[in-house]
């Protein structure tokens, strides 16, 4: 199902996604860190780098009806395109850096966090 956005296995990618998913309603931005593809934008401002993005993220907190998106979200079928794969209503933008690469293990990373205040 998720040919045109990763090789690695469609039930692979849904738990990485609702892992991502969970970290963002927990708004557990340093546990979240190391699955961030950078540079990486948050609400629209790009971060180049992880010592950025934890300054950033620094008491962000999740607006309500973003929450209630990312809750109702189920990573299961999931929107994706060229930029990437949607989860919620676009709060978190995922890619996977190593697509189209032979010599690289597929990896689902952060590449969008948006609905923060």
């Amino acid at each position: 199902y998720y040919s045109g956005f990763s090789a690695m296995s469609r039930n692979g990618i849904e738990e990485n996604a609702d892992k991502i998913r969970k970290l963002y309603l927990a708004e557990d931005w340093e546990g979240m860190k190391t699955m961030i593809q950078y540079p990486v934008m948050i609400n629209g401002a790009s971060v180049e780098n992880e010592e950025e993005y934890l300054k950033v993220m620094k008491g962000r907190k999740i607006q309500a009806e973003s929450r209630e998106d990312m809750e109702k979200e189920d990573c299961k079928d999931m929107f994706f395109n060229g930029q990437g794969l949607c989860l919620g209503s676009g709060e978190v933008w995922l890619i996977d850096p190593a697509y189209m690469k032979d010599d690289q293990t597929p990896e689902i990373k952060v590449k969008t966090i948006q609905g923060l205040v």
